[in-house]
């Protein structure tokens, strides 16, 4: 099998849009959330950090609230700072609304900036900032610390956790810190730093309120319809086209969820003429993986009647600390992101096909 690599694009549609394809369906569900104590490394005693885990898991997709927070981000082109507007109302419909571009590496758009972002809104909401998206993948990949501090956070008492990832991906350590609300596991804020101890990546909201008024705002849900599959069973026979499965993702990374979704043709119609895309109408198979924290997404669609083709391409891109590749191979169409480095991507596509 060949794959050829096409120079990295900094910004395009077809990467906007596998972004968007990305964060489209993120339901990971609640499975795999029973800790006990022997799973976990604290390195100062609270009896109550499972429980505080599998709560900040809950909370997540679970908790209506209306809020404005602050994004922070340090690339390598310089800092980007921001604005949000968000709120839930804890049925699974999210409002996101970019409401100021404080600071903007000068080599991006900031008018092409503020239409990605608001494009992939759910990439940002689901995909881009740290949660707990497995309590348990946490507790196993993560020393887990909890501080003396009691920050107020929006006028919320919270605690303060420490993670660091025990395998430290690319030059990414993995360390985070969270400001979390103890009565629900609604972090409100974290920080994500380097090797030396600068803030990498930082979401802080200035203003929160449970159940908050959200009728100013759009909520919006799922993206596209889909499926879910179990994962623990083969997969191939829960679905009705071949699937190609990545054999591996980067160390401390575990598969916990996937599905069938459809991509609708009024997507493609939507196109300006002559612009081609790689979010083929039909379905396609999304995987999810994480070391509890961070996600790592594959997706790709069902074969075409031409397919056949052996050799393919990649063409990767950036989003912010995010490595993603999309291409054709083998007759399908896939996307794929994660933070790890830049070669992953390409060591995932190729487990898979």
């Amino acid at each position: 099998m060949k794959v050829s690599v096409v120079p990295l694009l900094r910004s395009s549609l077809a990467a906007m849009l596998s972004v968007a394809l990305l964060g489209a369906c993120v339901d990971q569900g609640q499975g795999d959330v029973q800790l006990g104590d022997a799973s976990l490394q604290a390195g100062s005693a609270l009896n109550a950090t499972p429980q505080i885990l599998q709560r900040m898991q809950e909370a997540s997709g679970s908790i209506a609230f209306h809020g404005e927070r602050r994004y922070f981000a340090r690339t390598k082109d310089g800092d980007i700072e921001q604005l949000e507007e968000v709120g839930s109302d804890g049925a699974g419909r999210f409002a996101f609304e970019l409401t100021d571009v404080l600071s903007l590496p000068s080599t991006l758009n900031q008018y092409g900036y503020e239409i990605e972002t608001e494009s992939a809104w759910r990439f940002a909401q689901n995909i881009r900032d740290p949660r707990i998206v497995s309590a348990a993948a946490t507790a196993r990949n993560f020393f887990i610390t909890t501080t003396d501090a009691t920050p107020n956070v929006a006028g919320i008492d919270c605690i303060r956790l420490r993670f660091r990832r025990h395998v430290p991906v690319g030059d990414r350590p993995g360390d985070y810190e969270a400001d979390v609300d103890p009565n629900t596991g609604f972090a409100l804020a974290w920080r994500e730093f380097d090797a030396s101890g600068q803030v990498l990546t930082s979401l802080t909201y200035e203003s929160f309120e449970y159940k908050g008024d959200l009728s100013s705002m759009t909520l919006r849900g799922r993206v596209f319809t889909a499926s879910p599959l179990a994962i623990g069973q083969p997969l191939g026979p829960q679905a009705s086209f071949q699937l190609n499965v990545p054999a591996i993702y980067h160390e401390g990374v575990e598969l916990i969820a996937g599905e069938i979704m459809t991509v609708p043709q009024e997507m493609a119609a939507s196109l300006p003429p002559g612009q081609k895309s790689y979010l083929v109408p039909g379905e396609w198979l999304r995987l999810v993986a994480t070391d509890g924290i961070e996600v790592t997404v594959f997706a790709h669609s069902k074969a075409s009647s031409q397919g056949g083709i052996v050799a393919g391409e990649l063409r990767p891109s950036t989003s912010l600390s995010w490595n993603i590749g999309h291409g054709r191979l083998k007759g399908t169409s896939y996307v794929v992101a994660t933070r790890a480095p830049m070669v992953w991507v390409q060591r995932i596509v190729m487990s898979a096909f």
